[in-house]
């Protein structure tokens, strides 16, 4: 059994197997399933390797049973050829996968940078959230404490300093949520 290489298969794809060649091999790649050839030296067990809507090849074993039946031989061929089909239609298809999406390590580590992202979105939203929540009380207690104080107060200034700072980080807190992937929550 030999398996071509992708080239060589190509190639292969488009030759035509010659109606008045007459080799077991030939014969195997027309025929329905495994059969004995030959008598003898010359005996040759083959079968057909197909896969779901094509011939995969030949498998050919040379020589004639000595210890088990020839009707059991030629049943067991039957059933390696068709797992033997499977297995190289499965690695046909494998082998188009990876030359269809290309390098699988390339793509494991885009999965894995996408993955870190992710995460690291999570945590950031995580802390802005928890940043978030301090600050409205900050916010709070700096808007009651201006409307308690005279408008010529001292402190007025201060607090709204403090006020504008709070309101600024709640922002910067609001669009690491943005960043991390929580919508933006308009007032209304």
């Amino acid at each position: 059994l030999s398996l071509c290489a992708t080239s060589e298969r190509r190639e292969a794809a488009g030759a035509s197997i010659q109606r008045e060649e007459d080799s077991p091999l030939t014969r195997a790649l027309r025929g329905d399933g495994p059969e004995m050839t030959g008598s003898g030296e010359g005996a040759c067990l083959v079968a057909p390797l197909r896969a779901w809507r094509r011939v995969l090849g030949t498998l050919a074993i040379d020589g004639a049973p000595t210890a088990v039946p020839v009707d059991l031989c030629v049943e067991l061929t039957g059933d390696l050829a068709r797992q033997l089909a499977v297995t190289v239609e499965n690695l046909l298809v494998l082998e188009e996968i990876i030359r269809r999406h290309g390098d699988f390590e390339q793509m494991r580590a885009q999965l894995t940078q996408a993955q870190k992202l992710a995460s690291l979105g999570q945590f950031v939203a995580y802390v802005a959230h928890e940043m978030k929540n301090p600050l409205q009380g900050v916010l709070g207690h700096t808007e009651l404490l201006m409307t308690t104080l005279d408008r010529e107060s001292p402190h007025r200034s201060a607090l709204q300093r403090i006020y504008n700072d709070g309101e600024r980080a709640a922002k910067m807190a609001q669009d690491l949520l943005v960043f991390g992937g929580k919508p933006r929550v308009s007032k209304k």
